[in-house]
This record gives structure tokens, sequence and C-alpha cells, in this order.
């Protein structure tokens, strides 16, 4: 069970990003950082709690491991059974959207640093695992998408422009429901944790 500050955030962050109109870029962007404030805030909460329970190892002197807290560690903590029920009655369509934006070259997900070229042959490999049947490897398939979208997003590697609302719209359902899907596995939970400051 999450505390009542982070349930307090999570409740607010949510009413927030509902109010921006996701027809237009501007309103995209905005409600697609909204979101992902609050799916960082609860995968870090469950990397933390995986960290208690001693089913990961986590170093107490380096930040917390941000690509595997929204992927791996998220995986573990909703459970594949919840994540596939997710899967199979809210994310078929969304996935399929965004599967087929990058077969067709639409978008390109997987960039190089520091100059954001397209690297096709990763691109190809996320795409055949989001249609993967070895459901775990589609599972963390759609969460690296969400996660990697976010990177070009906040790193500069996405232009401006109302093409991305095709990109956004389905995303931003794919981290809405596991969002969802996060806030019910920390009350599966059972526990109360602490407050953070600072």
């Amino acid at each position: 069970m999450l505390s009542p500050e982070i349930e307090r955030f999570c409740t607010e962050w949510l009413a927030k990003s509902a109010q921006y109109n996701d027809d237009n870029v501007e309103g995209c962007y905005d409600k697609f950082f909204t979101l992902f404030i609050v799916f960082n805030r609860l995968y870090a909460e469950a990397t933390f709690e995986l960290a208690r329970q001693g089913r990961i190892s986590i170093s107490p002197n380096r930040s917390l491991p941000d690509r595997k807290g929204a992927t791996e560690y998220t995986l573990a903590f909703i459970g594949q059974t919840a994540f596939d029920l997710l899967l199979d009655y809210h994310l078929t369509g969304p996935v399929n959207d965004l599967a087929m934006l990058i077969e067709q070259e639409i978008f390109y997900i997987k960039l190089s640093s520091p100059n954001g070229d397209p690297q096709r042959e990763k691109d190809l490999l996320l795409l055949s695992n989001l249609r993967s049947s070895n459901k775990k490897k589609k599972a963390l398939a759609v969460l690296d998408l969400v996660y990697s979208i976010r990177c070009n997003l906040f790193h500069g590697h996405k232009a401006f422009l109302p093409v991305q609302v095709a990109l956004l719209k389905p995303t931003m359902t794919v981290l809405y429901h596991v969002i969802l899907a996060l806030q019910q596995a920390h009350i599966s939970a059972g526990r109360s944790y602490p407050s953070r400051s600072g």
C-alpha cells in the first residue's frame, strides 16, 4: 500500500494529465510528461519494495536503476499474469498500432547518441519482441518501448510536430494502464511505505 502522500501525488497528477487535449502535439507532450511523472514515482517505489523483499539488489551508493525500474522491475512488481491480462484487455490495440508505426518506419524508436540517428536493426528487434508469442518478452518490449519514447522526448530527439500525435496517443494509453496496474500491485503488496522528503 502506498503512503497517503504518494497516493495524493498520483491522484493529483493523474487528474492534471486528464486536463490536456491529446488531439494536438502540445497537449500530447504535456500529457505524456505528466503521466510519466506518475509512472516514475510508482516504479521507483516498486523498485524499493522489491529490494526490501530481497527480490532484487540495488546499491545504496548509486542512483535508481531507471531503465530497469521502468521495465524489468515494473514487470516483476505487477506480475506476469496481471500484465498478460493488461495486454489482453486494454493494450492489444495500442500495442498493435505502435508496432505498425515501427514496421512502416513512420517512427524510429531506438536512436543513437548523441545525434539521434535511427538504429533500424534495434527497432526491428523491438518490433519482433512486441509481436512475440513469449509473454515475458512481449511485456518487456512494451515497457521498453514506452521508456525509449520517454528518452527520445526528454533528450530532445523528437521533433515538436503534429505527426507525433500518432505515436504519443497509443503510448499514453499504454502508460495510463500500466500506471493503474502498478497502483493495484502496490495495494496488493499490503504495506504502507514511509513518506520521503527532499
